[in-house]
């Protein structure tokens, strides 16, 4: 038999001459072993190799890999999921004609119109085709199809070949179809009668509403195509009620945790140009930090405290404090009548995150403060500085005049401030990467602005000023270390 690529590379449509089924672009040899064994014997045994070609594949689809890799590996995916399609066709048109080959021949036209079943869609007319049309075909076992991402029609339900799961004549297999129970993921059915029907097209609605809200807001950057076509099915399945709101809520969950895993292993690190350098603040530099960490310093112990005392409270009266702002164990409480005992509860856990909150703000301070004497000793002054707290800014920018000049993006980090990740096209990188310091440039809309109206932006989008990207870090007072980091493309 031909090699399992050459099969899946020709035009693969069965035609039937003189009573036996001969495969176009085969040979005689192989139509010979085909109709000994079973005429659509050839396209079960492609599907049967793709299957083993699928398995290898999706083992290793939460191995750590460069972003080239990842490319690669989703290119490999959607060409098994493609060949999978063609081969699956192929065996239910190949199946249906020996089907019709084996039909009684001679029938008056009349007749034959009359005991021929009424016109149905296919997808209708699979669903109700006997089982002895699925079941009986010898040589012919269900498969297991490549997971991989479909390539929908516009504006229709593509088969899912990736969910789905295909009978031995091609048809696929909806999971939780037919069984009509939610917990098995099917529709209610109206089996739980009108207020239960309602009920789950209001539960329908809010997860179809998560599901496209994440679609819209976050998955390009946080899915990879794989994921970001699971997700397509999971709301077509849901809209077209094949999925209860609790299953697909369950899936959801599964989906987006998978997702993040799989970023949490291909996480692309910084690296250094060199090690940490020190650098010596100004006297009056130092005497603000100096400041900073001290008051610092008297909110630490603050919140020491106030963390004591309400681990204590949380303890007598049963509660995690873990779980103090979890409003079912709040309302628990006032239920036993402890409803003093509650709201002290609930006053020491909003001092203790108010106090959370100025410690934070306090240490971006400092960080900004190092920051701005190390920009200064550069010679550079502020062209644009990020909002504390905001996502999605820069922390600060400075510009050296010069024959180039020298833009320093840096990023300020004041205590035990630590580098944050940000996703980008599926993969999740760290704060002083190339790749994500050129999404910063060109989405910080605040800081486009700025490098505009001073005229820089032209200069920075056509590379002619020279980029420079550091750390600062002031872990406490005038102690500060400056790293830069290397933004060299990745080839």
């Amino acid at each position: 038999m031909r090699p399992i690529r050459a099969f899946l590379t020709k035009a693969a449509v069965p035609v039937v001459m003189a009573g036996a089924l001969i495969c176009q672009g085969a040979s005689s040899a192989d139509a010979a072993t085909a109709v000994a064994e079973h005429p659509c014997q050839p396209y079960a045994d492609a599907i049967s190799q793709l299957n083993q070609q699928a398995a290898a594949h999706n083992a290793s689809r939460n191995v750590p890999r460069p972003p080239a890799q990842f490319a690669a590996y989703n290119a490999e995916a959607r060409q098994g999921n493609a060949a999978m399609q063609r081969a699956a066709s192929s065996l239910q048109l190949c199946l249906e004609q020996v089907q019709a080959a084996e039909a009684p021949a001679a029938q008056p036209p009349a007749q034959a119109r009359a005991q021929a079943p009424a016109a149905q869609p296919p997808a209708q007319a699979r669903a109700q085709a006997p089982a002895r049309e699925r079941t009986s075909t010898p040589g012919l076992g269900g498969t297991q199809p490549f997971v991989a991402p479909p390539v929908p029609a516009p504006n229709a339900p593509a088969p899912e070949l990736g969910q789905e799961k295909h009978s031995a004549s091609g048809a696929p297999i909806t999971p939780g179809a037919g069984g009509g129970s939610p917990s098995a993921g099917g529709p209610t059915n109206g089996k739980g009668g009108p207020e239960a029907d309602a009920a789950e097209k209001k539960a329908r609605n809010v997860q179809l509403g998560l599901l496209h809200g994440y679609k819209k807001v976050s998955a390009a950057d946080r899915m990879d195509d794989i994921e970001r076509a699971e997700l397509d099915s999971l709301i077509r399945k849901l809209e077209l009620g094949e999925v209860s709101a609790t299953e697909a809520d369950r899936q959801r969950t599964q989906l987006l945790d998978q997702a993040s895993a799989r970023r949490k292993l291909s996480l692309v690190r910084a690296t250094f140009l060199d090690g940490a350098k020190k650098h010596n603040v100004s006297n009056a530099t130092g005497e603000k930090m100096d400041g900073i960490q001290a008051e610092r310093q008297r909110l630490t112990g603050e919140k020491a405290k106030l963390a004591e005392e309400r681990k204590n409270l949380a303890t007598s009266l049963g509660p995690d404090a873990k779980n103090i702002d979890d409003r079912e164990t709040i309302k628990k409480l006032r239920l036993e009548g402890k409803r003093v005992e509650a709201e002290r509860l609930l006053k020491l856990d909003e001092q203790f995150k108010e106090l959370d909150r100025q410690l934070h703000k306090l240490s971006e301070e400092l960080g900004q403060v190092a920051t701005q004497d190390f920009a200064e000793e550069q010679g550079a002054s502020l062209l644009y500085e990020g909002r504390p707290g905001m996502k999605g800014t820069l922390d600060a920018v400075f510009y050296k005049p010069g024959r180039p000049g020298t833009l320093f993006v840096c990023e300020a980090k004041g205590g035990g401030g630590r580098l944050g990740t940000r996703s980008i096209e599926g993969l999740d990188y760290q704060q002083g990467t190339p790749e994500y310091l050129r999404w910063m440039l060109k989405n910080d809309q605040d800081f486009r602005t700025a490098a505009d109206e001073a005229g820089l932006l032209k200069l920075i989008e056509t590379g002619d000023v020279t980029v420079e990207y550091h750390l600062v870090h002031a872990k406490g007072g005038p102690d500060v270390l400056v790293n830069q980091f290397n933004i060299t493309p990745r080839p």
